[in-house]
């Protein structure tokens, strides 16, 4: 992912690029990666637990992790070193701020991004790439990914958080 494009700044090239990866490598909705935790993200099992499942108004049970397929690695892997980097910066510990992707307003407060700053950061990685794209058609992407690796459909049925495998067929 790297060789797509480059920013100016590393830390927004690294907000950019690291929820990219993940909705490529984990199926994840928007919303869900947007709320994501810190402590929700397990590289060394190569997983992230999705806390706030969509449709759900409850956290997840422990059950409810999809695995990062693919090479999204290290890509994430920068992400946290540049997101202590930047929490540091604005005098935050990087380990206590629970949001993975956290939004640092210009007064140096950590919070979660809200739909519309995410669609501009969309439009920002629309225009650094210059392809246009919705973060939900990264979810087939995906699915068809799983299904070329030779994932069973019912695994990557679940990934996605389907009760039935004919919506994972239908999509």
């Amino acid at each position: 992912m790297s060789g797509l494009w480059t920013l100016e700044d590393d830390w927004w090239e690294a907000v950019e690029k690291a929820p990219l990866a993940l909705y490529l490598h984990t199926g994840m909705r928007p919303s869900e990666l947007w709320m994501a935790r810190l402590w929700d993200l397990d590289l060394s099992r190569l997983e992230i637990v999705v806390s706030n499942p969509k449709g759900k108004r409850r956290s997840a049970s422990v059950q409810e992790k999809t695995p990062i397929i693919g090479c999204g690695e290290a890509c994430l892997r920068r992400y946290l070193e540049l997101r202590s980097e930047a929490l540091r910066r604005v005098g935050l510990d990087a380990k206590s701020v629970e949001r993975l992707f956290p939004y640092i307003s210009k007064d140096g407060n950590a919070d979660y991004w809200n739909e519309r700053v995410w669609r501009r950061l969309k439009v920002q990685v629309e225009i650094a790439s210059g392809v246009r794209f919705k973060w939900k058609d990264l979810r087939p992407t995906f699915a068809q990914k799983a299904k070329d690796l030779g994932a069973p459909i019912e695994a990557f049925s679940q990934c996605l958080r389907h009760t039935r495998t004919r919506t994972t067929e239908l999509y």
